[in-house]
């Protein structure tokens, strides 16, 4: 009785794996989706640094000064305390 029973659960567990099992490895349409907004978002920070790294170099050199000194500045207020 027990042995029959490990033998159905074995097909039954075989059977579930086989008609699905394509499905597992084949990655779908919605983690494609989500890959490809990835890499845009991506693309789309790295154009941002570029115009904030232009944006700098076209300051006069007090102006740059000015603002490495305030993002110093802000990093450090909002800089997260512990406890």
């Amino acid at each position: 009785m027990f042995r029959s029973a490990k033998i159905n659960l074995f097909i039954i567990s075989l059977s579930v794996i086989s008609l699905s099992g394509c499905n597992l490895l084949k990655s779908s349409s919605r983690e494609k989706a989500m890959a490809k907004e990835q890499s845009e978002q991506k693309a789309a920070t790295n154009e941002m640094q570029a115009m904030e790294k232009a944006h700098f170099k076209a300051q006069t050199r007090d102006t740059r000064k000015m603002m490495k000194q305030s993002r110093k500045r802000s990093k450090k207020l909002n800089k997260v305390k512990m406890k």
